[in-house]
């Protein structure tokens, strides 16, 4: 398994299919845009201590974390 990121507010793009993200130390949004250019929205939030699983079907989408609260770390991985 390969981290794709492991810091908010920083674009990744991971391969078509599962990725799995986590956080821990705060609180975090994960939002994803479609094509290049296109706005940012929300996929999911995911609070301090939890983890799950995404599912990215379609090649080329942008994925980022945003802070919610607190100083979250965290971390993605294919």
């Amino acid at each position: 398994m390969t981290t794709l990121v492991s810091a908010v507010a920083t674009t990744f793009t991971p391969a078509t299919g599962t990725f799995s993200v986590q956080c821990t130390g705060g609180d975090a949004r994960l939002d994803r845009r479609q094509t290049a250019g296109a706005a940012l929205t929300a996929v999911g939030y995911i609070s301090n201590g939890q983890a799950f699983v995404v599912e990215n079907p379609v090649a080329a989408q942008d994925y980022r974390f945003t802070t919610i609260g607190g100083t979250p770390v965290v971390q993605a991985d294919q």
